[in-house]
């Protein structure tokens, strides 16, 4: 999907960087396995193919970001292909990333009274006004070097911020729906659910004041109501380009809704202990089908 974008708009040929075995189907399984691959830097085999370099003067590399940082198979490519005087840049899903690490600063804000501190609220509202503002001038113009600064500043202070506290039950949630449908991105799968998921919160008034407070980081200075921030996060999804993600379009249907939830509790119940107010396995079914297209 991604590389059909990205063809259509520099040209050129689309090959795949396959594993020749290929990852398990369970997802914890995989999670092991690719924390295996990282800690002990294996390189998996790859699957051959006719590629011919010299073909080209240019070459993009495109993958996710795992772990933090690209899988193993891409550095399987690298040590296989010689790419000596060729044009050669990586190219991670950027923006869903940046959105993961901008969700971070959110979440980190929506804890509970007891995981709060003036140090972390000062992370995650920084984070959030550097990407509010900085963010859509980054990616209308990639060679805005101030913009892209500011959002590597965001993107440190999101990293702070979640070392020093975890998530709520939307990154559980989130991580269910990537391990049912594996080429969902995880940044894009928190965009697809989250005006949703903060509205559920909203509406049980159970944090008001900081859903103003992150409404006004984001920009919106005249914001007094919760639902303000719902309007800022919708403002900032579609100047940046990633307002119509549909679930739909990575193979998620309302028959899985139930079956996400229970397995969000089951892998990643702890986060849900973060939550102001319990989320029952309905209430999340709720959220996705909200989010649904």
């Amino acid at each position: 999907m991604y590389e059909d974008s990205f063809k259509e708009h520099v040209g050129g040929d689309i090959y795949m960087i396959q594993m020749k075995a290929p990852y398990p189907s369970d997802f914890d399984a995989v999670v092991d396995q690719n924390h295996e691959e990282i800690n002990k830097d294996i390189l998996p085999k790859l699957v051959e193919n006719n590629l011919d370099l010299s073909r080209y003067d240019a070459v993009f590399i495109g993958y996710p970001i795992w772990a933090t940082k690209a899988p193993q198979a891409i550095f399987s490519f690298l040590s296989e292909y010689d790419l000596s005087g060729k044009h050669a840049r990586t190219v991670s899903l950027g923006i869903m990333t940046l959105f993961l690490l901008f969700r971070h600063a959110l979440l980190r804000l929506l804890f509970g009274t007891e995981e709060a501190s003036v140090m972390s609220d000062m992370y995650a509202l920084t984070a959030i006004e550097n990407i509010g503002a900085y963010l859509p001038r980054a990616v209308q113009d990639g060679t805005d070097l101030e913009a892209r600064e500011h959002v590597a500043f965001a993107n440190t202070l999101s990293g702070v911020v979640m070392t020093v506290s975890a998530c709520t039950s939307e990154h559980s949630m989130e991580h269910a729906m990537s391990a049912y449908h594996h080429e969902l991105p995880h940044g894009a799968g928190l965009i697809m659910i989250s005006q949703a998921y903060f509205t559920h919160f909203i509406e049980k008034h159970t944090c008001d004041e900081r859903f103003v407070r992150m409404a006004q980081a984001l920009g919106k200075q005249d914001a007094k109501e919760p639902m303000d921030f719902i309007t800022a996060l919708g403002d900032l999804q579609e100047v940046c380009g990633v307002s119509d993600l549909k679930m739909s379009d990575y193979g998620i249907s309302p028959d899985e809704f139930l079956t996400l939830a229970q397995n969000a509790r089951t892998t990643m119940g702890g986060l849900f202990a973060c939550d102001r107010v319990p989320l029952s396995d309905e209430e999340c079914a709720a959220i996705f089908e909200k989010s649904y297209r």
